[in-house]
């Protein structure tokens, strides 16, 4: 859901935009989150995410790297929606917990990550489909 502001909701529900480029490409972007109302930020109690990206001939790995405290109103799970505008090709993830779904329609893929602790670290590695193979 939308929030005016930062501490408008916890964060149950993760949705990362990646505009997609040539292979070779990597980012990395720190997501930062505390209780949104508190100083009590300043004794450590926030929690930082290193969302990294890296695209390879046949081959995208995604990593969440979580650090940091727990904080008051931090979830205990969410769901991850992943969506890689300009990616029009046929992925796949062996991890059953990982959906990947192709959007021809608007040249982006998606991948829906089932409800993770985020404290945990998180490996996607998505391998490029080859025609012809079972």
């Amino acid at each position: 859901p939308y929030a005016d502001y930062a501490a408008g909701e916890p964060l149950k529900n993760l949705m990362v935009k990646i505009f997609d480029c040539d292979p070779g490409r990597t980012g990395t972007f720190t997501l930062y989150e505390d209780d949104g109302v508190s100083e009590k930020y300043m004794d450590g109690a926030f929690l930082t995410t290193d969302l990294c990206y890296e695209r390879l001939e046949n081959e995208i790995n995604l990593s969440f790297l979580p650090a940091g405290n727990v904080f008051d109103g931090q979830v205990s799970s969410r769901n991850i929606l992943i969506e890689i505008n300009g990616l029009c090709a046929s992925y796949r993830c062996d991890s059953p917990k990982v959906k990947v779904v192709l959007d021809t329609e608007n040249c982006r893929t998606l991948i829906k990550v089932g409800k993770v602790n985020p404290r945990a670290e998180i490996h996607i590695c998505l391998r490029k489909e080859t025609p012809g193979r079972w």
